[in-house]
């Protein structure tokens, strides 16, 4: 999963922890793939995001 946002806040940094414990949970009960997610606040950096994701996930294999 990847998000697009403007800004950084307390309400988005609560929002990602969230997201880190749902994504451990799914990953850790199996039979889902595995789940990532991560954050971009600048769109031009999206392409850099997706492919340390990749890396990451090739890695985690």
């Amino acid at each position: 999963m990847l998000e697009v946002k403007g800004i950084d806040d307390e309400r988005n940094r609560s929002k990602r922890a969230a997201m880190a414990v749902w994504i451990r949970t799914v990953n850790k009960q199996g039979g889902f793939g595995q789940g990532y997610f991560d954050v971009v606040f600048e769109p031009a950096r999206t392409r850099d995001v997706l492919l340390k994701q990749a890396s990451e996930c090739k890695n985690r294999e």
